[in-house]
């Protein structure tokens, strides 16, 4: 399907008139709440984008069909992809506990565990819809839309892959070579699973699912690991490694491409055939 050029750059139009809008407003209301301007932006951005986002899909007709929200077995996708991702951090974890890479948290205490096993899944239930939706339901349909979906693939990769490169590479000051030379990899990696899941399923559930499990895992990290309080983007660190964890980046890159491989060789076959248990 063609669209005229000038919508070609309506997703830059659109991420710049939000970043520019949620820039001045953010500026205004720091100065009324208690956040630093960054925390306040994102959370703007995101909603004027989303706003924005709900326009160009009326003006375009892009449905659910092209976002990927099939919800034919959503259940099973949904479950089948969230027990895949969850399982794949148990194993990394553990992993980086043998080799002695990471340390279980000493100050655990059961007490803490059902409020933050709930707010964590929230959390991750509310960050993977809305991202899931963003990259791999819009940005990627609306790139289709002009380019053969090979660019679309990996263009959308590189996107989501770059700005969660963003916060702890520098907004949060860290270094970028050598240390997070494996956090880079890794990112990448995720983003490539991801957006895999979403093509070989045709649906953006399994992918949702993955994505859940992973915030949910890192957002409830005080329950299973020690993390340095004194990082910026502890979780980006203590999963990706950073100058002080290079051998667990490592591990942590070599541990989601097999992650990758798994689920192309034995899972995504068995949602293309409907053969999933349950």
């Amino acid at each position: 399907m063609k669209t005229p050029f000038k919508n070609n750059y309506t997703i830059l139009l659109m991420a710049v008139l939000a970043g520019l809008s949620s820039a001045a407003i953010s500026y205004v209301a720091q100065f009324f709440i208690p956040y630093p301007f960054v925390r306040i932006w994102t959370r703007v951005f995101a909603l004027i984008f989303i706003i924005l986002l709900v326009y160009d899909c009326k003006r375009s007709s892009i449905g659910k069909k092209e976002l990927g929200l099939d919800f034919s077995n959503a259940g099973k996708k949904y479950i089948a992809g969230f027990l895949s991702g969850f399982l794949s951090l148990v194993i990394l974890l553990s992993v980086l506990f043998l080799f002695r890479l990471r340390y279980p948290d000493p100050e655990f205490h059961f007490s803490i565990l059902p409020a933050k096993i709930g707010l964590a899944l929230l959390t991750g239930i509310a960050i993977s819809t809305f991202e899931e939706i963003i990259f791999r339901g819009y940005i990627y349909s609306k790139i289709k839309m002009f380019r053969p979906e090979r660019y679309a693939f990996w263009i959308t990769i590189i996107v989501f892959a770059s700005i969660h490169l963003v916060k702890p590479l520098l907004i949060d000051g860290e270094t970028l070579f050598p240390g997070h030379l494996p956090a880079i990899c890794g990112i990448f990696v995720v983003s490539y699973i991801l957006m895999d899941a979403r093509i070989k399923t045709g649906s953006l559930l399994f992918s949702m699912g993955i994505h859940t499990a992973w915030v949910f895992v890192m957002k409830a990290d005080g329950i299973i690991i020690d993390v340095p309080t004194h990082y910026n983007g502890a979780w980006f660190n203590v999963l990706f490694g950073s100058t002080e964890y290079f051998e667990g980046g490592l591990v942590s890159c070599a541990v989601l491409v097999l992650l990758a491989l798994f689920l192309s060789k034995r899972v995504y076959p068995l949602l293309s055939k409907g053969s999933l248990p349950g």
